[in-house]
């Protein structure tokens, strides 16, 4: 028999903050929009940095069946450790099925909510796209620079092909090329506009990039130099994000349907 959304938890895994409550506001949401379809039997959060937590999930609810899927911008460390290690997947409490699905940044579509918040504040404030350049920041790790930085490169050159903006840039909280030396290399003196490749703006996007630039925390716009300055909200902020998990949901769902069916057959 499948599984239908009505038969099943969806759950919302997201990093979260030991001590900046902005990083799960997004998170929460998004889950709460869900809810508001009355798709799922019931919606939940879980996190690694704050309550409720990853390893807390089977005390939150009774459900057999559970599908998670990350609200994280790539695939990596805690995708593929953390998350799987702390729920058991492997090795699941009794009478429990829990069905993974891929984060969301992972997806192609997360380029065109990189578009979005980019033209967002760019009309807010005047400013013509075409005259502008993006530069997109993703959060990095020394300790993989390659696959962390994968994801972030694959979105700024799907953007790039797209010619909105007179040229697209990737730069990184965590691993080179930093927030500051990709931005002094973008050419010219016409207007940047920063997105933060992050679920939330919090204490990385809203303010360690622009002081990473040496403008004040939570700045949204700036001249630096002679040249304009616009901090975008992080992607993920961005209301389709519900779209993006949906999307990572059904498809997870469909695959463990397709399973169970040529398992029976």
């Amino acid at each position: 028999m499948s599984i239908t959304p009505n038969d099943i938890t969806l759950v919302l895994a997201a990093h979260g903050a030991t001590d900046d409550p902005r990083c799960a506001a997004p998170v929460e949401r998004h889950a709460e929009a869900i809810r508001n379809m009355h798709l799922y039997r019931e919606v939940l959060t879980v996190y690694w940095k704050q309550p409720p937590y990853f390893a807390d999930l089977y005390d939150l609810t009774p459900a057999r069946d559970l599908l998670l899927v990350p609200v994280m911008t790539a695939s990596g460390y805690y995708t593929n450790v953390v998350l799987p290690r702390e729920l058991k997947v492997e090795n699941p409490p009794t009478g429990r099925n829990v069905h993974v699905a891929a984060p969301i940044g992972e997806l192609d579509a997360m380029a065109d909510l990189v578009v979005e918040q980019a033209v967002h504040i760019a009309a807010d404030t005047g400013v013509e796209v075409s005259d502008a350049h993006l530069l997109l920041i993703g959060h990095g790790t020394p300790r993989d620079p390659v696959r962390s930085g994968a994801t972030t490169y694959r979105h700024a050159e799907t953007v790039r092909q797209r010619n909105v903006f007179r040229s697209v840039h990737a730069g990184f909280l965590e691993q080179d090329p930093t927030v500051a030396d990709a931005f002094a290399e973008i050419p010219g003196s016409e207007p940047v506009i920063l997105v933060p490749y992050l679920i939330a703006s919090g204490g990385h996007g809203a303010d360690d990039i622009p002081s990473d630039l040496g403008v004040a925390p939570g700045t949204r716009t700036a001249t630096i130099g002679e040249r304009p300055v616009l901090f975008a909200d992080a992607v993920g902020e961005h209301p389709r994000t519900v779209h993006l998990i949906l999307n990572c949901a059904e498809h997870t769902l469909s695959q463990v349907n397709q399973a169970d069916r040529r398992n029976a057959g």
